[in-house]
């Protein structure tokens, strides 16, 4: 059970780091937009 959770904690942060990673780089894609304008 203990495996299992910790299995799982890891899924979420796989996902969060996806998130986070797709997020910023669509930031970035947003600022270099704006300073080529």
């Amino acid at each position: 059970n203990v495996i299992n959770l910790r299995a799982l904690t890891n899924k979420r942060q796989v996902e969060m780091g996806e998130v986070l990673s797709h997020f910023y780089l669509s930031l970035s894609f947003l600022a270099i937009e704006d300073a080529t304008k």
